[in-house]
Parts: C-alpha cells; structure tokens; sequence
C-alpha cells in the first residue's frame, strides 16, 4: 500500500517529499548494510574487535562510527590477507607492486 495514493490531490501535504538529512541517511544505510551481511560472517569477525552488544547495535543501524571504523578494519585485513596468499603462492612475481601494497597496509 502507497502512501502517496492515499493522499488527496487538494492536501496541503500532497507536494511535500520526505528527504533524510545526512546523518539518518547514514543510520538507514548502515542498517539496510546490517542485514545484507549479517550471514557473511562480517558479525563474527567483528566480535573479536567489538562487544557483542556493539556489533548487535552497528548491525541496526544505530551507531555509525564503529561500523565506519570496522568497515576499515575489515578492508584492510582482507587485502593483507590476500597479498600474503599471493606472495606465497607466487603470484605478482616481478611486478613489485605486492611490496608497495605490503608496506602501504602495515602504514595502516
């Protein structure tokens, strides 16, 4: 059911358009991103970092800079992660790229 259907077209309230500022704008992506994830296993890892209390409210949508920050934190593991796979495997041999990144990610 529409909202805007059920609104008369003489309304005074009829043109108004609801737009989210900011920061709730912030809270409604980080909720809707909460539970996209909440089966990847983001939660998991994220309870070794945060109380468990913390990742339940980062996962609502109702703090912003601890999920930012575990966001952060989570990127940059997984690229370090997979630079060490594949510098042991041997992949990116010779391109000296996989040194740049090793040093950029312990900067971190």
């Amino acid at each position: 059911m529409d909202i805007v259907s059920q609104v008369d077209e003489i309304d005074e309230l009829s043109t108004v358009i609801v737009r989210l500022g900011g920061f709730h704008l912030l809270m409604s992506y980080m909720c809707a991103e909460g539970k996209l994830v909440g089966c990847s296993g983001l939660k998991e890892m994220w309870y070794e970092v945060f109380a468990k209390n913390a990742v339940v409210r980062m996962a609502s949508g109702h703090n912003y800079a601890r999920p930012l920050r575990a966001h952060s934190l989570s990127q940059g593991e997984i690229v370090h992660l997979i630079s060490e796979y594949c510098e042991e495997d041997g992949f990116l041999i010779g391109t000296g790229s996989i040194g740049r990144l090793i040093r950029l990610l312990n900067r971190l």
